[in-house]
């Protein structure tokens, strides 16, 4: 069964570093920061940045645990850019976190630390799928995916330089990147051979 499972995760043309479901929340955790950032603007200066901090954590950690199970499956020539991508969202993650909590670096620079963390996952998957495609194939969903990462790493870091309407212009710019994840996610789904598991 789990050499079935592995040889079927393999062999998906639009497979990413993860699954349709973590795509799924990842769209989802972008929707609802976006939507808190417009409709409490006042007290979403410091909570967007934990949040942020929170899903670079978690995300990091979920792909370390990816990377390190499918390679004791066999596993592929993407582990590598799995781990590179977990280590940057581990570290600016923890960062982040902590800062919320010890203040040490201040909101701004917190906010550029997060950015840099979005932007730095989304260009490894990038280098990964270019690196890994002739032994994977060009994964569409997985580039739209990271470009979004990518892009959404570009509105914190504006948001860090620009105060002004900046609460606002993350907002929408985390609605849109949500709302093209979790159709990102649908096609994912829809895609993928066999998984018709309910969310």
């Amino acid at each position: 069964m789990g050499q079935a499972r592995s040889f079927v995760h393999r062999g998906n043309p639009f497979r990413s570093d993860t699954t349709w479901r973590v795509v799924l929340i990842q769209g989802l955790l972008a929707l609802g920061i976006g939507l808190y950032a417009l409709l409490a603007e006042e007290s979403a200066r410091h909570t967007i940045v934990l949040l942020i901090g929170l899903f670079l954590l978690l995300n990091g950690l979920h792909l370390a645990w990816e990377a390190l199970t499918d390679s004791g499956n066999g596993g592929d020539d993407m582990d590598r850019y799995r781990l590179v991508r977990a280590a940057i969202g581990i570290v600016t993650g923890l960062i982040v976190v902590i800062d919320r909590f010890q203040d040490f670096i201040g909101l701004d620079a917190a906010r550029v630390v997060a950015g840099i963390g979005l932007i730095g996952m989304g260009i490894v998957t990038l280098i990964g799928i270019v690196a890994t495609r002739e032994a994977l194939g060009w994964r569409i969903a997985a580039l739209g995916s990271a470009v979004l990462l990518a892009a959404w790493g570009g509105v914190v870091l504006y948001q860090a330089s620009n105060e002004s309407g900046a609460s606002e212009f993350i907002g929408w710019g985390a609605i849109a990147i949500g709302v093209a994840m979790i159709a990102i996610a649908g096609y994912r789904r829809q895609r993928s051979p066999g998984d018709t598991a309910p969310v």
